[in-house]
């Protein structure tokens, strides 16, 4: 397998010398070597090492693709070729400096691929609104795009919230935080608390595996994220459900209405109908998935609580936080209403301390 990487190194590496003119034996040495860096460093287990090498394949398939185009523009317009090397090193330097990047630049390959991918099925849907004669339902597109993208960077580069420090195990906090706990161990009714960090859990707050902290308000963890859905970021992450949502629907309809009314070439047909499952399938799998997380926000639920109390079999229950619709969305969106649909500002209060219904009980766990 490692000889196979090897050889599509290699052949990356001189596709890159014809597109780009870069010198072959110094682009050849540089990938090499830190292909060689990464295989001499790896500790990792046997399973994950097949995955980030199977994702190496992905990002070079991309590479080729990438090369591919450049070199058809570069036949078709001589004169793009310094223009977009321009562009790309003007790109490169902007992207350094970026939350984003910074978010992933220490993270394994197989982590930082989630934006990629993400970023490949917008763009496709993009590319074939772009494909087709424009009617008034684009520029709805466009403005979801726009926004889900704003949405899904504040989503991932936002810290979604941890147990500040003043709630560690030292002497005189559990009295000083006594109050504020609600949630308690269903076996003693004492506080909950976390091992792993070594401090008292808030209500509503969760240990992530994946990020190896514990979250405020957790509600999941989001893969294609490649973070934790919790206090800070949950706004966020509902407005990306909701805009992606609105963009693959929109386009969905856009292209049927397309492919029914207009006439296009046979290779543009092709690319359309195949455009067209992709935003089916996006449709069909974020449509009820967008559904549901509306739903908990109207409920003042999380994801984890939800799960908890159906795997109890408690049929019928309603959450002890939930205080009005206005108040729940209120909690996650934000207490200005003017921009709950904006990917700006937050959720009132510190994470810490949560209003109960006056009917509840204390809650075990």
């Amino acid at each position: 397998m490692l000889a196979e990487l090897t050889t599509s190194t290699t052949w990356a590496v001189w596709r890159t010398q014809v597109a780009l003119g870069l010198p072959h034996t110094a682009a050849a040495v540089s990938l090499c070597a830190v292909l060689d860096k990464r295989i001499k460093s790896a500790s990792v287990a046997a399973t994950e090492l097949a995955l980030d090498l199977g994702v190496s394949y992905v990002y070079l398939a991309l590479c080729e693709l990438a090369f591919d185009i450049y070199e058809y523009m570069l036949e078709t317009v001589p004169w793009l070729g310094e223009a977009a090397a321009c562009a790309v090193d003007a790109l490169s330097a902007m992207m350094e400096t970026t939350q984003l990047v910074r978010k992933f630049e220490r993270k394994p390959m197989s982590e930082s691929m989630s934006p990629l991918l993400v970023a490949m099925i917008i763009s496709i849907l993009c590319f074939a609104m772009c494909c087709k004669p424009s009617t008034n339902i684009d520029l709805l597109f466009r403005i979801s795009v726009t926004l889900l993208s704003m949405s899904y960077v504040k989503a991932v580069v936002t810290d979604p919230g941890g147990i500040p420090e003043t709630w560690s195990d030292s002497p005189g906090v559990l009295s000083s935080i006594q109050d504020l706990i609600v949630e308690r161990k269903k076996s003693t009714g004492e506080p909950r608390f976390c091992t792993k960090e070594r401090k008292y859990k808030p209500d509503r707050a969760h240990f992530c595996s994946a990020t190896e902290q514990n979250v405020l308000r957790m509600d999941h963890y989001c893969p294609w994220m490649s973070t934790c859905i919790g206090f800070y970021n949950h706004k966020f992450f509902l407005l990306f459900l909701l805009y992606t949502t609105i963009a693959a629907n929109t386009a969905m309809f856009s292209i049927i209405h397309s492919l029914a009314s207009d006439v296009l070439p046979p290779g543009a047909t092709v690319f359309m109908l195949q455009t067209l499952g992709l935003a089916l399938l996006v449709s069909a799998v974020l449509t009820p998935f967008c559904t549901f997380h509306f739903w908990l926000l109207s409920r003042n639920m999380t994801t984890i609580e939800f799960c908890e109390h159906r795997g109890r079999g408690a049929s019928g229950f309603e959450s002890p936080y939930d205080l009005g619709w206005v108040h729940n969305v209120e909690s996650v969106l934000g207490k200005d209403m003017y921009l709950w649909f904006f990917p700006t500002g937050g959720p009132p209060g510190d994470g810490l301390s949560w209003q109960r219904r006056r009917d509840s009980e204390s809650q075990s766990v």
